[in-house]
């Protein structure tokens, strides 16, 4: 337990210096990739150079899991862009934010 609170408080301090984003919302993840400079690239294969790694550690305050990527299942779980938006290639932040914006407009299933 006293890792589980220990972790909170993390999460909660690192919360309340910036945005609130959250970790299953298509539009904060453009929100944020808005902020970031187009040409920065990521490595999709590597679980801590990955864009979602970047987004969850930057934007939503949420510390990394450093194991490997299935752990990003859980924070991303109702996202179901994840894969579409950050595993496709190329690897910049801006081809990633051109292809959130796509799904974005694409009509609910």
């Amino acid at each position: 337990m006293y890792q589980f609170d220990k972790l909170t408080d993390l999460i909660q301090n690192r919360a309340a210096e910036r945005r609130a984003f959250s970790p299953d919302d298509l539009e904060d993840l453009i929100a944020w990739l808005e902020t970031q400079p187009a040409d920065r690239e990521y490595q999709w294969p590597d679980v801590c150079g990955c864009l979602m790694h970047f987004y969850l550690l930057e934007a939503c305050a949420v510390p990394s899991p450093s194991e490997s990527a299935w752990h990003y299942d859980e924070p991303f779980g109702t996202l179901d862009a994840y894969h579409q938006v950050g595993a496709t290639w190329p690897w910049t932040f801006g081809a990633a934010l051109k292809r959130a914006k796509v799904l974005l407009d694409q009509p609910q299933k």
